[in-house]
């Protein structure tokens, strides 16, 4: 349903006060925020700051709002234009909203080319959603578009988690939210995304940032210590977390003292995602890990013999 000027201006008013107080919430109900430093060129755009124009070595990158009409009525769609020494290489659009928020960055994200990434982000609209990501990238003398996919919340931008001067886009893990709780109540642990030879690639497993999620447990067990006990998806998350440093199985021995044991959850859907199966928090957790990748065969097997 189209809305009229007044209540897109609440909506925009609303959403920008959240995001500012937030800090544009990376990595659900956790404290960490990604750092700016100098070596990343930002802008964002949004209802009163429609563009901006940002630049690094021969890299200019224009991002702004146009309106555009639909079939639902009027909406704005982020775009971005790409100059390199002074010559249009490529135009980008990105998500149609009902009002602009967007934000550009230039950044280092592949060590394998000389010439740094464009990241491009733009918000979507609607509850409980979402970035869209699109990275430029310049292999063998040609742009190439990445397309990242939709990410929960706002624009978030990259960071430098290991600080070696290649950056990474930091999100979570979408595919927790509402699996074992509400969006509100959903805890979900991180993604790491790179840029490697041209292609987008998770890299949270790579040995180089176990420093890092080892120190972003930490916080989420500060954040949630006092909130453990019957805390389903605060324990879906652990796991999951402590899978990827490889210590699943100790993770898994604390879950199973502190989980909700009255809770049921859905392990096979139909294809019209009506629920045919229903299992309690371990076996519908162990089959969750499995199938999204934080627990092989083997694991899943140790995992299932622990009682």
């Amino acid at each position: 349903m189209v809305k009229s000027p007044q209540e897109l201006m609440m909506l925009s008013t609303m959403f920008k006060k959240i995001t500012r107080g937030l800090g544009f919430f990376l990595l659900a109900n956790l404290l960490y925020s990604p750092a700016i430093t100098a070596e990343v060129v930002s802008a964002r755009i949004d209802d009163e700051n429609p563009e901006a124009t940002i630049s690094k070595n021969d890299i200019t990158v224009d991002i702004y709002a146009q309106e555009k009409t639909t079939k639902e009525g009027k909406v704005v769609v982020s775009k971005i234009s790409v100059f390199e020494r002074g010559n249009k290489v490529i135009e980008l659009e990105g998500a149609q909203s009902f009002f602009p928020l967007a934000q550009v960055q230039i950044a280092e994200m592949d060590k394998s080319n000389k010439t740094p990434e464009i990241i491009f982000e733009s918000y979507t609209g609607g509850a409980h959603c979402c970035a869209k990501l699109v990275i430029l990238t310049k292999q063998n003398d040609k742009w190439r578009v990445i397309e990242g996919g939709n990410f929960d919340g706002g624009p978030v931008g990259v960071s430098d988690i290991d600080n070696n001067g290649i950056y990474e886009y930091v999100t979570i893990d979408n595919r927790f939210l509402y699996t074992f709780a509400s969006y509100a109540e959903s805890v979900a642990p991180p993604q790491i995304w790179t840029v490697q030879y041209g292609k987008l690639v998770n890299a949270t497993k790579q040995p180089q940032y176990r420093f890092w999620l080892r120190n972003e447990l930490n916080k989420l067990w500060q954040n949630y210590k006092n909130n453990t006990k019957g805390n389903n998806a605060f324990w879906a998350a652990y796991v999951a977390w402590k899978a990827l440093l490889g210590e699943e199985i100790a993770a898994w021995q604390m879950m199973l003292k502190n989980y909700n044991i009255n809770e049921d959850y859905c392990v096979r859907y139909s294809k019209n995602y009506d629920c045919l199966a229903k299992a309690k928090f371990p076996q519908a957790l162990l089959t969750f890990l499995k199938e999204n990748g934080y627990l092989n065969n083997e694991a899943a097997r140790r995992i299932s013999t622990i009682k």
